[in-house]
């Protein structure tokens, strides 16, 4: 089950037929944790995403929390994160193509599949926006067994498109494959995309060990 540390969030916004403007405060234990402003004018035509997609965009987020308040929004399935993130954005462009500079930094954090009962724990990374784009030039972190977890990767945010991932890591006798019908503990390279509709999971490696249940 997926559950979420409590935040709570302050939002006003005001929608006319030319622009979208607005400002959000998020707070955990009564301390501010995030801030965020937007502005998108003009709208455009066609219906409401459409018109959100075409519109020019200014906007910034500040946010140091728990991680996994801003993951659920993002509505990816594939993989789940939990821990302390840092986050600072300034974004432009338009919402189809926002063209985004800032940086992401996480410690201590866990990354889990759901679908393969993957479980990267002590995680530490660190990444920079490129235009719609969040790219990680550094993942890394235990996994269940103790063994390594390394990589990069990137996640783009384009709007209206879904999430899409891209993610390339590496296994050293890492524990990847943790589900009640089969496990594996595996060294080499392992792959995680998805086109934020559908996704896979797949790898070229080794299997130190397994087990299965038929």
């Amino acid at each position: 089950t997926r559950t979420s540390v409590p935040i709570d969030l302050g939002l006003n916004g005001k929608l006319t037929a030319d622009r979208l403007a607005m400002r959000a405060v998020a707070s955990q234990k009564g301390a501010v944790i995030g801030r965020g402003q937007a502005l998108m004018t003009p709208l455009g035509q066609g219906n409401l995403i459409e018109r959100l997609r075409s519109a020019p965009m200014r906007a910034q987020l500040r946010y140091v929390g728990p991680a996994e308040a801003l993951w659920r929004m993002t509505t990816i399935e594939i993989v789940d994160l939990n821990g302390q993130v840092g986050l600072t954005a300034d974004i432009g462009g338009t919402g189809a193509a926002p063209v985004i500079t800032g940086r992401l930094l996480t410690r201590d954090a866990v990354l889990e599949s759901p679908i393969t009962g993957m479980r990267v724990s002590a995680l530490k990374s660190q990444a920079r926006f490129d235009g719609s784009r969040l790219v990680f030039s550094q993942i890394s972190g235990t996994a269940r067994n103790g063994g390594q977890v390394s990589g990069q990767g990137s996640f783009d945010f384009s709007l209206g498109q879904g999430v899409g991932i891209d993610l390339a890591l590496r296994a050293d006798n890492a524990e990847l494959l943790n589900r009640d019908d089969i496990g594996a503990t595996v060294n080499g390279p392992l792959t995680i995309k998805s086109d934020g509709v559908g996704g896979v999971i797949s790898g070229d490696f080794d299997v130190v060990r397994s087990h299965f249940t038929l």
